[in-house]
């Protein structure tokens, strides 16, 4: 059973990481009845079933007031923190955001990821390598982490040392196959 928190899925390209996110995230409204914003940061082919919206009243009312899911490309971090503060004002909602990468050093994403328990915004967040993508500070917050596939060696490095994954373990996971870790 998924429960409300910050969750980081970490992993290579292909390795699943995205489509459990959705599928946590997905989970997680149904039982809440709360309705999910993807963030999708790259436009990504695997979200496209998700109808994509552009930010504004429609697209607030639709995910806040009736529940739905739906997705959002921020044009640039202008754009992409306007959203996270609209969400980190509005709250109860499920979040997900996919591949962080081109906003991992945003303040207003930060403070979310330490507020998300007030707000009730429960996150869903993937990301391709640990360290650049996913701040201290997102760690700080006591992500659960899903550790997938991993091929860049400073992330295959970092869960060795914390979390005592032996490299060869995590570099032949099978697409899908993860390891749920906490601090």
């Amino acid at each position: 059973m998924i429960e409300d928190g910050l969750h980081v899925y970490i992993g290579t390209t292909g390795s699943g990481k995205t489509h459990k996110a959705i599928r946590d995230a997905i989970e997680l409204a149904g039982t809440k009845r709360l309705g999910v914003l993807v963030i999708d940061s790259r436009g990504a082919n695997n979200l496209k079933e998700i109808e994509e919206k552009r930010p504004g009243k429609e697209l607030w009312e639709e995910v806040w007031n009736y529940g739905l899911i739906r997705r959002v490309v921020p044009r640039d971090e202008t754009e992409f923190d306007e959203i996270i503060r609209r969400v980190d004002s509005t709250g109860r909602l499920i979040l997900v955001i996919d591949e962080c990468a081109p906003w991992a050093n945003n303040r207003t994403f930060h403070n979310l990821c330490r507020v998300w328990r007030h707000r009730e915004v429960t996150m869903f967040v993937t990301t391709q390598k640990i360290g650049r993508d996913i701040e201290q500070t997102i760690l700080a917050c006591d992500p659960t982490m899903y550790i997938f596939r991993l091929t860049n060696p400073r992330s295959i490095e970092w869960v060795e040392r914390w979390h005592r994954l032996p490299e060869q373990q995590v570099r032949t996971l099978a697409v899908g196959q993860h390891y749920k870790v906490g601090f």
